[in-house]
């Protein structure tokens, strides 16, 4: 498969000039294809792929790769190390600019402690400063439709643990995470009709009154978050956009 790559490769580097050089109005013949070579790429692809390893050892060995974390630096250490054992010379970990702080979680926990004890899935968004220990404090529910109904929350925010409601319950879900997609859905999708700037690939059209109320939508959560900042809240529960809540 390297062989391969590489020939391919070289074959398209040095393409290019003739065919930038060729006139505009140039008829070019069909490229013959390949037969040999084709079986051969297929024949690698489907016996001897390397892509679920990859991917496993990108993502549960070295874990969340955010911009300047720890785990982006284990992973692009192993992907040179692992190319080069393929065969790539020269293979190297390139800077790419300034970027600032990195960001690593050493250690997350959330639970509700009254009435009753439960233990709760939550994650810290990237770049939360941390805590100087545990916070154990009051929660209060801020639900905010308008900027007049954040001016009842002054003065009641500070050192609280906020909750922001979610848009819509989640509901029970009992398919299955993982789905294989059909010849006939992959075919639907082919022959899907493409999206107008106006309409959203799967939802409804983006009619003036959606945008702004879109607009005004995130308006509000601008000056929920400075609101929070303001009164100094200790922290934020909100829910992710994922199944149930998570």
């Amino acid at each position: 498969m390297q062989k391969i790559f590489f020939t391919l490769a070289a074959a398209s580097l040095l393409a290019a000039p003739a065919l930038a050089q060729a006139p505009a109005g140039a008829s070019q013949a069909p490229d013959k294809l390949d037969a040999a070579a084709l079986a051969k790429i297929k024949d690698e692809g489907m016996n001897r792929s390397k892509v679920m390893e990859t991917a496993f050892y990108l993502t549960d060995v070295c874990g969340p790769r955010l911009a300047g974390s720890e785990g982006l630096a284990r992973a692009n250490a192993w992907t040179k190390k692992r190319l080069t054992e393929y065969g790539l010379a020269n293979a190297n970990v390139e800077a790419w600019g300034d970027f600032g702080r990195g960001w690593d979680i050493d250690k997350s926990y959330v639970a509700m402690t009254a009435p009753y004890y439960h233990a709760m899935i939550g994650v810290p968004k990237a770049w939360t400063p941390s805590t100087a220990g545990p916070l154990r404090k009051s929660v209060v529910l801020v639900k905010a439709t308008t900027e007049a109904d954040l001016a009842k929350y002054q003065g009641q925010l500070r050192d609280k643990i906020v909750l922001l409601p979610v848009a819509t319950l989640p509901q029970p879900n009992f398919e299955p995470d993982a789905k294989r997609l059909s010849a006939d859905d992959l075919q639907k999708m082919a022959d899907a009709p493409a999206s107008t700037p106006t309409t959203a690939a799967n939802g409804p059209a983006n009619t003036p009154d959606r945008l702004a109320a879109m607009r005004a939508q995130r308006e509000l959560r601008t000056k929920v978050t400075a609101m929070l900042l303001a009164e100094g809240a200790a922290a934020v529960l909100s829910p992710a956009r994922g199944t149930d809540g998570t």
